[in-house]
């Protein structure tokens, strides 16, 4: 009996290279050149918790780059990475500095991440910390690639699930204080938001907690009367009774609906939200709880349904009062509105 031969992916990725009949992977890897900047200055204020205080550590944003570019480059590939709007890769990088770069090797933390936005069913234990030809990492792998072409439809999807793995993974708070809020900061920052403006919204948000900053301040903007120890209470919400949000297109739109309403006293009876003009309006009111942000979800082009929505819903247990429906771009597409508590 003959013996069977078996050879890997990679090997016939390689005899298909050697006939031509696939072209060569680009060798460029990129991240928004702003980005270090945003990391560095996060993690000056907000790097982690200790002692029931909010310590900021000096780093330059770029610290094991060229790890994860080769762990990119041994996974999905640099023309799946690149073919991701400078936003998603932003959000990637980000989550990979603090959890998922180091020198200890990879742990498939922001693959997992990724696949799970793709198809939620997706067990992401099942590919974390596995090595590199375990089969639930490479059927991860396999599933990004895939959906290489539109990538980017799965960028509000993503957000939700690297909060869910932040929640997760929580120790001495640092979920509660910091890396709820880190996605966000990302988020405003590349929509141009300023720095001082995101921190000291950052700020508000938390219950009286204490941050306390490094001797060597990586913000050169921030004023000697901001490097002291900050503590501000969650009821710090804007004076005006009504809120209006846009965006330029439906990203930054969606985007905005999420950083903009951490912890404010939104009254959902009044959101008023309008799709053709990327317009949502609501009013304040001192008398309601804080939300923990309002949210968004928008079915594929090609989908039928809006498995977001659904998944959004269920795994927020949000009520049917705190959730509107609705359609858009002549009755093609569907979205929700949730509020979360």
């Amino acid at each position: 009996m003959r013996k069977k031969l078996i050879i890997s992916e990679s090997e016939i990725d390689e005899i298909r290279r050697m006939y031509g009949l696939v072209t060569e992977q680009s060798s460029s890897f990129s991240i928004p050149k702003e980005v270090a900047g945003f990391i560095s200055k996060i993690e000056s204020v907000f790097s982690y918790m200790e002692l029931g205080k909010i310590v900021g550590k000096t780093y330059n944003g770029s610290e094991n780059l060229n790890l994860f570019k080769n762990y990119v480059e041994n996974t999905i590939g640099f023309d799946c990475w690149n073919n991701m709007s400078d936003a998603f890769k932003a959000q990637l990088w980000s989550y990979a500095f603090q959890a998922d770069s180091g020198q200890k090797g990879m742990f498939f933390r922001w693959v997992a991440g990724l696949a799970n936005a793709i198809d939620p069913s997706i067990d992401r234990l099942s590919i974390v910390n596995k090595p590199l030809e375990n089969k639930n990492v490479q059927d991860a792998i396999k599933l990004i690639k895939k959906n290489c072409s539109n990538i980017n439809d799965y960028y509000e999807q993503y957000l939700n699930v690297v909060d869910s793995q932040y929640k997760s993974g929580d120790y001495n708070d640092n979920y509660k204080n910091i890396w709820r809020y880190r996605p966000i900061a990302i988020s405003r920052l590349m929509n141009g938001e300023s720095w001082n403006k995101v921190k000291q919204d950052w700020k508000s948000s938390l219950n009286n907690v204490v941050t306390t900053i490094p001797s060597k301040v990586v913000d050169k903007s921030v004023t000697k009367s901001t490097d002291k120890v900050v503590s501000e209470p969650t009821t710090n919400v804007p004076s005006k009774k009504k809120e209006k949000i846009t965006g330029k297109d439906l990203q930054e739109f969606l985007d905005n609906i999420r950083s903009k309403t951490v912890g404010l006293k939104v009254d959902f009876d009044s959101v008023n939200i309008d799709m053709d003009k990327r317009e949502l309006t609501f009013s304040l009111d001192e008398t309601k709880e804080p939300v923990k942000r309002l949210t968004f979800a928008v079915n594929l082009s090609d989908e039928k349904t809006c498995e977001s929505c659904v998944n959004i819903g269920v795994k927020n247990n949000v009520p049917d009062d705190k959730r509107i429906k609705g359609k858009f771009e002549n009755g093609t597409r569907m979205f929700e509105l949730f509020a979360l508590y």
